[in-house]
């Protein structure tokens, strides 16, 4: 991310869910071999099955989890900065939940690059773009309670099969996005983690990329 983001006066109309309000599609689980197999808007996951493409995250066309829903909705209606950034007269979705941990199969997931100079969530410490640290969306960064996941070790696989440990120190936020203290970029997806250089490097990435599939 840069470190340095242009400063606009965000206009954001907030909306409070009730129930889901994003429209499911009757793909959602259907099996599948490859991305052409599923409907726009959509991938073939990790487990064979028709699923919402995680890179869009403020489009959802299957549910994240069963009672998992938007905890909130806004439309942000500032200027767009880029394509990075939060996009004009766009709908948001803010999540304070992420898919149930599965301790017997990989948890799929979407990498972003994060870039902890001015410190963690968890203790508040700086980190070099060379660490092997993460973060993880909200409901899994406060799996069990707040913070649960803080200072656990994460085995982070990616699709070309290189994988590397990272520990995670700090929260990619779903609950927030679009404003000055997020430096104007979108919520995070509730299936997401970050990672710094060093672990993108580690799975055989360029920063550049922007966001990969992975488990963990």
């Amino acid at each position: 991310m840069p470190n340095s983001i242009p400063v606009l006066l965000a206009t954001i109309t907030l909306f409070f869910a009730a129930g889901n309000p994003q429209s499911t599609s009757s793909a959602c689980g259907k099996p599948c071999a490859s991305v052409n197999d599923c409907p726009a808007m959509m991938i073939c996951d990790p487990y064979g099955q028709c699923n919402s493409d995680p890179s869009n995250t403020h489009i959802s066309v299957c549910p994240v989890a069963p009672g998992c829903n938007p905890a909130q909705s806004f439309v942000y209606t500032a200027p767009t900065i880029d394509e990075d950034h939060c996009a004009t007269n766009t709908t948001y979705y803010l999540y304070d939940c992420s898919p149930p941990v599965s301790r017997r199969r990989p948890n799929p997931a979407i990498l972003y690059y994060i870039e902890l100079d001015n410190g963690s969530r968890c203790e508040e410490k700086k980190y070099q773009p060379s660490d092997l640290v993460a973060s993880m969306a909200t409901g899994w960064y406060n799996y069990q309670r707040p913070g649960g996941a803080c200072g656990r070790n994460v085995t982070i696989t990616a699709l070309n099969g290189r994988t590397v440990t990272a520990m995670v120190v700090d929260e990619c936020t779903a609950m927030a996005g679009c404003t000055a203290a997020t430096s104007f970029y979108p919520p995070c997806s509730p299936k997401s983690l970050g990672a710094t250089q060093g672990v993108w490097e580690a799975l055989g990435y360029k920063i550049s990329e922007g966001i990969i599939d992975i488990t963990w």
